[in-house]
């Protein structure tokens, strides 16, 4: 079956060419520019329902969906009634409100294990927020983390979480640390353990060299619109398995707490392409 392709992209081009002069690279996200997308991104227009149009009428099917926020797809009715209602009685309030301890009330419901609750505006906050809780616990200020995870714009969050060319690795043993941007000075990924993932062995030579020390460890990757694959979930729980094994016996007693489920946005290759694919892809390492 031959590929769907778009039909037309040259109000987007137009956009993207405009965009040029006052958006860093012509975008508002590295992921969503020329490096990603082959010779610019499609620009969006509006959504409805799990479907999305660009500026050149071409329609889409929505699998993202907002990295999994929109789980009732785009403009949904109610949301939209709800929203607005809520917009005409004040945008935005610098103090607090009533609406927020109800959002936690609601939420804590739904998940009993979230015994208390702070929202904050981006992933990357949250896991900030993470972080720093698990090292205020745990009195430790090393983590580990694996190649390719994508966890926000902390900085000691930023090694190897792209993409990169097999042969710019390095060895499994070994990986190279490679920092995602110039601007980060080395000293902030001192306490930054790395391992690539899947890879049982070599987790378990990291956590024998440093687990005593290690402060928390992301367990799972997650990333809306990824293909199902069974094989690599049951790969995963493996991984989850050989971390709380990994983590020291004296820790055992803490094991749980010290396995922390990051924001995770899988951006190594081998997410989305086929295995007999993955060796000759850029950042693909063979499983």
């Amino acid at each position: 079956m031959k590929p769907a392709t778009t039909q037309s992209r040259n109000r987007s081009q137009h956009w993207f060419e405009r965009a040029q002069g006052p958006l860093v690279e012509g975008v508002n996200s590295p992921s969503r520019g020329a490096a990603v997308f082959s010779g610019g991104p499609i620009f969006l227009e509006r959504g409805q329902g799990s479907h999305m149009w660009d500026a050149d009428g071409n329609e889409y099917v929505d699998f993202m969906m907002s990295f999994g926020a929109l789980i009732h797809g785009h403009a949904h009715p109610k949301l939209v009634s709800v929203v607005s209602e809520a917009m005409a009685g004040g945008s935005h309030f610098a103090a607090a409100t009533s609406a927020e301890v109800e959002a936690a009330e609601r939420f804590h419901g739904m998940v009993p294990s979230a015994e208390a609750v702070r929202f904050t505006n981006t992933g990357s906050e949250a896991t900030m927020l993470a972080m720093r809780l698990a090292r205020a616990h745990t009195r430790r200020t090393k983590f580990l983390k694996f190649e390719g995870h994508y966890h926000g714009w902390y900085d000691p969050y930023l090694l190897n979480a792209h993409s990169h060319r097999p042969e710019d690795l390095g060895p499994r043993e070994n990986p190279r640390r490679i920092p995602d941007s110039e601007g980060i000075p080395p000293a902030t990924f001192a306490d930054v353990l790395l391992a690539p993932w899947n890879d049982v062995a070599a987790l378990e030579r990291v956590m024998q060299q440093h687990g005593h020390a290690a402060d928390t460890i992301e367990a799972r990757r997650f990333r809306p619109g990824q293909r199902f694959d069974q094989q690599r979930v049951l790969r995963d729980r493996e991984n989850v398995r050989a971390l709380r094994l990994a983590i020291p016996a004296r820790d055992a007693r803490k094991a749980m707490g010290n396995v922390l489920d990051l924001d995770i946005q899988r951006r190594r290759i081998e997410e989305v392409e086929p295995p007999s694919r993955q060796h000759s892809l850029p950042g693909a390492r063979t499983f």
